[in-house]
């Protein structure tokens, strides 16, 4: 039994440098397993709206996702669908399970730097679930999108550079896999550092290997360009030569010449970081104070503090797209997890330094004092993060949408994804539909806001070359107009107005506007805006078929349109 300290001025003794057996791994272990068994009861079905379709269209046929093409998560997503295709799991199923998987496992990873320090089973298991008790965390934990397996490589990347037993090798290629995860993961170059400086690694062979180990991890991109040459949908980017691969690896497609508004971007990045926990990481900073006494621990916080300090100007710098738009804020969100995990591995550092201070004073119950940092974790966070809500188990809404539209396309028509800033969820749950699930290929699904794209546009020639001048001419009518997005999107309309002149059956999303609807011969029909005769009459979307489905900006979006059809008709 600890005998309580005799001073106040006592100094806090240093956890064990390294535990033995099964304490190595019983509190990762359990915390994966209580973060899995939380999180998949809360997955969504199948595919949901956004990026999901088109990530799991890419798992599905090895194909190529928006850029930087995302390699570790279609590599690993394949091997998921597989895995899940032997117990009789859809794709989609499958990957949103691989979701919950990969957030898991963060948390076991957080866990496990707690458990190092020294701390007893419970509390290190209650401060790896702390990033449950974050919006923006749990919400990637619950959905097919690539930032949970981020997560899980960047706590990695953590625990092992706080590890009792400095590896900087092994923190390197972590750190690689993580930017083969998702981009940002190098805001945790810091704790890489810190690894090779502790184990004053930094003579010119170790260097060297170090420096191996990093291109290792980061090697996994060139599954980018392997993967393009199969041709698969989806295939972004059409990587044909160096500078496409390289436009697509550096993202350049994202980049934005708009002015930032610097108040409202700060105060986002507070939003998505302090404010999702704000209580829990209060507590951890006061209670991490206690513990400057002990080398170990101020190494440990050091390492936090810089790499949480380096995150947040480096995702500010990068992130500069304009915030205005609610649809823009949750794809955005997201980035800053490296930061969030960053700041949840601060407060559980913090719980272990409560626990060792009270087991100082008052003994083995005083450990139980750690607790109060997590527990801190559920208290509400005074945050409006427009992110989807958590629950995502009975989500359907967007499969059902993609289904009942394709049913509506007439035999051999054109279907337009027609509304710019949403192409990704309208377009997407289509893209799966039609390529994963078989659903009517005798469409031509055309995405417009991608139309000024070269590489798009050599796409639809494959997919379409009785049409091949059509698209040759819009090309050159596209690379004549001004590059905002109106002035592209008017450029477009002739080819529209031309197609539909000639009889040619075209279905949209949503109206396209009075430049190609001359006469108003467009009509509602089912879930789309049609010239032509469908092939048959569909059967309109269920009035609940939304009900399932979380408050979110692509909600509000079908509500918009419905609300258009229903007074068209």
């Amino acid at each position: 039994m600890a005998t309580p300290s005799s001073s106040p001025s006592a100094a806090i003794p240093d956890p064990a440098p390294c535990l033995t057996g099964r304490a190595r791994f019983d509190a990762a272990l359990l915390t994966v397993a209580l973060a899995f068994g939380w999180l998949a009861r809360l997955a969504a079905p199948g595919v949901t709206f956004e990026d999901a379709g088109a990530l799991a269209t890419a798992a599905v046929r090895l194909g190529v996702p928006h850029p930087p093409g995302y390699p570790l998560w279609t590599g690993l997503g394949w091997l998921s669908v597989q895995l899940g295709g032997l117990v009789g799991l859809a794709p989609g199923a499958a990957l949103s399970l691989f979701s919950s998987a990969a957030a898991a496992l963060a948390c076991g990873a957080l866990a496990a730097i707690v458990r190092s320090r020294g701390a007893g089973l419970v509390l290190s298991c209650a401060a790896g679930l702390l990033p449950l008790a974050s919006a923006t965390f749990a919400s990637q934990g619950v959905v097919i999108e690539v930032y949970a397996l981020a997560c899980a490589a960047q706590s990695i990347v953590l625990a092992l550079a706080l590890a009792p037993i400095a590896r900087p090798r092994a923190t390197w290629a972590a750190l690689g896999l993580a930017a083969a995860a998702h981009p940002a993961s190098l805001a945790l170059l810091p704790a890489a550092l810190a690894a090779t400086l502790r184990a004053r690694a930094w003579g010119p062979r170790a260097l060297l290997g170090q420096g191996a180990c990093l291109v290792a991890g980061l090697g996994v991109y060139v599954l980018v360009p392997l993967m393009a040459l199969r041709r698969a949908a989806p295939d972004w980017g059409r990587i044909d030569s160096l500078q496409r691969l390289g436009d697509h690896l550096l993202r350049a497609q994202y980049r934005t010449g708009l002015e930032r508004n610097v108040p409202e971007q700060l105060a986002f990045l507070g939003e998505q970081s302090l404010l999702q926990l704000p209580w829990a990481l209060a507590g951890g900073l006061l209670a991490s104070l206690l513990l400057v006494r002990q080398r170990s621990a101020r190494f440990g916080l050091a390492v936090v503090a810089a790499t949480s300090t380096f995150a947040a100007l480096l995702l500010f710098a990068s992130i500069n797209w304009p915030l205005s738009e609610a649809a823009s804020r949750v794809r955005l969100g997201p980035s800053y997890l490296p930061l969030v995990l960053c700041l949840c591995a601060w407060a559980g550092l913090g719980a272990a330094a409560l626990a060792h201070w009270g087991r100082d004073c008052w003994g083995p119950r005083g450990a139980l004092l750690g607790l109060a940092i997590p527990l801190l974790g559920l208290a509400p966070a005074p945050t409006s993060a427009l992110i989807n809500a958590r629950d995502q188990s009975d989500a359907t809404a967007a499969m059902t949408w993609a289904r009942a539209a394709l049913r509506a396309v007439p035999q051999n028509g054109w279907l337009v994804v027609n509304r710019l800033g949403h192409t990704d969820v309208l377009g997407f749950p289509l893209l799966y539909a039609m390529e994963v699930e078989g659903l009517r290929p005798d469409v031509l699904l055309i995405d417009r806001g991608r139309l000024p794209l070269d590489w798009y546009r050599e796409q639809l020639i494959e997919r379409d070359p009785v049409n091949a001048t059509t698209w040759q001419q819009l090309g050159a009518a596209l690379d004549a107009a001004p590059r905002d997005p109106r002035s592209q999107r008017l450029a477009s309309a002739p080819l529209f107005a031309a197609v539909l002149e000639a009889g040619r059956p075209i279905a949209f999303t949503d109206p396209p506007g009075e430049r190609l609807d001359p006469g108003s011969r467009l009509r509602p029909v089912g879930a789309l805006w049609i010239a032509g005769t469908p092939a048959a009459t569909p059967a309109p979307l269920p009035e609940d078929w939304l009900e399932g489905e979380p408050e979110s900006p692509w909600v509000e979006l079908h509500r918009q349109l419905e609300r258009q059809r229903d007074a068209a008709r």
